[in-house]
């Protein structure tokens, strides 16, 4: 059932997950989570159309029987499959979610949030230095909002350091933030996972020097749907 704390403002959602009630899953970040994707050619245009990870993600789920189990919410459509709601905002930073994602929650009223940002953030004109603050931030907002909902927070892919050194030596200094701030969350009794989204993946997943190939996003899909899975919000 829906639960208001009217002295808050915050709603919550409470209920076992099954195919009568599924489980609402937003994905949540940029537009890797969008689906922008390079071809082999790292000079062709992006294909916006993938859907990226969600796509594989979706199929993972109907072939093990449960895709009536899980339905995918957000105010953004795209990607070649019908479940294909997400928020995932190209070129935008943890700010600009951070800014926006309490209208997005009060909308979606997801269960559980793919949470996958700050691959803008690690360029050297958007303050890197501070990223691990500002996600530390959002993922208050999030728990804050909405108590009852899991929120898996991913590290982010590698960025290849022979197209972009700077970034790709911000990626990795804020990607190795990121489990202390899931322990002090979790030392809370929030419902936070680290999710290690990085450590799948290799250069030869990502094509452009930024945004992972189709074989890197099938590999994102598989890091996520093992997490998803093995949650405590059991799918049944």
């Amino acid at each position: 059932g829906i639960v208001a704390d009217l002295s808050t403002g915050i709603v919550t959602r409470e209920f076992t997950p099954s195919i009568q009630k599924p489980l609402k899953i937003l994905p949540l970040g940029d537009s890797i989570t969008y689906g922008a994707v390079n071809t082999e050619d790292p000079n062709q245009p992006r294909d916006t159309e993938s859907g990226g990870y969600r796509i594989f993600l979706n199929q993972f789920l109907i072939n093990d029987g449960l895709g009536e189990a899980v339905d995918f919410v957000g105010s953004l459509q795209n990607g070649p499959f019908d479940d294909n709601q997400h928020e995932g905002h190209s070129g935008r930073t943890i700010q600009y979610v951070s800014d926006r994602v309490i209208g997005w929650l009060n909308a979606a009223q997801p269960d559980m949030v793919l949470l996958m940002i700050g691959t803008n953030d690690t360029k050297s004109n958007t303050n890197p230095g501070g990223a691990d603050e500002r996600l530390s931030a959002l993922i208050d907002k999030i728990t804050n909002q909405s108590p009852n909902t899991h929120v898996l927070v991913a590290s982010i892919p590698p960025i290849d350091p022979s197209l972009r050194q700077t970034q790709s030596n911000n990626a990795e200094t804020y990607n190795a933030e990121i489990p202390g701030i899931i322990e002090e969350n979790l030392a809370l009794g929030k419902k936070v996972t680290f999710v290690d989204i990085n450590a799948a993946l290799t250069l030869d997943d990502i094509k452009d020097g930024v945004h992972p190939s189709y074989q890197g996003n099938d590999k994102i899909a598989n890091t996520w749907y093992d997490w998803i899975e093995s949650s405590e919000d059991t799918l049944t």
